[in-house]
């Protein structure tokens, strides 16, 4: 009899042994990024590391979360969450903050993906690493500094921006 499939919201499928295997992993990821983090950024210095993909905080205001991505793709980011609980207003703050776009970029240095996403209810705004062996640990440690730098920037280019939001 085969086992169920467990997958992630990014689709990628892993028997209920490995998943376990893989949050252990995860979890010890994230704990060497938050302790490479300290004294670098105050933003997820009360977080405990998780078992997941994903690891969030808050942006410093309801409804906006600043998060770190693993993707079993390849890749991984940093990102801004938008999820008011109202799809209407999520759209309206990602298009004011697409109107920035330009002088957000040049703050974070990148481009960004802008991920409306029109079909569901949060929006998404991303700075993605690409060629990410997140199996090899040997090559956590310049994975976990570009996501921390990527992840300070990404604050300090949108906090501005997040706070003169009219919504």
């Amino acid at each position: 009899m085969r086992q169920p499939v467990l997958s992630d919201s990014r689709g990628a499928g892993a028997r209920p042994a490995d998943w376990r295997t893989r949050g252990e992993t995860y979890r010890r990821f994230w704990s060497q990024l938050l302790e490479r983090s300290r004294g670098r950024t105050p933003l997820f210095a009360r977080k405990p590391p998780a078992s997941e993909y994903h690891l969030h905080t808050s942006a410093g205001r309801s409804g906006f979360s600043l998060g770190y991505t693993l993707s079993v793709h390849g890749w991984a980011s940093v990102d801004l969450f938008i999820d008011m609980g109202d799809k209407t207003l999520n759209k309206r703050a990602f298009d004011a903050l697409a109107a920035e776009r330009e002088a957000i970029e040049d703050a974070f240095g990148a481009l960004l993906e802008w991920q409306r996403l029109n079909n569901k209810r949060a929006s998404i705004i991303m700075y993605r690493i690409e060629d990410v062996h997140f199996d090899d640990e040997r090559a956590w440690p310049p994975l976990q500094e570009q996501l921390i730098d990527a992840m300070i920037r990404l604050d300090a280019a949108m906090q501005p921006h997040i706070a003169s939001l009219n919504i």
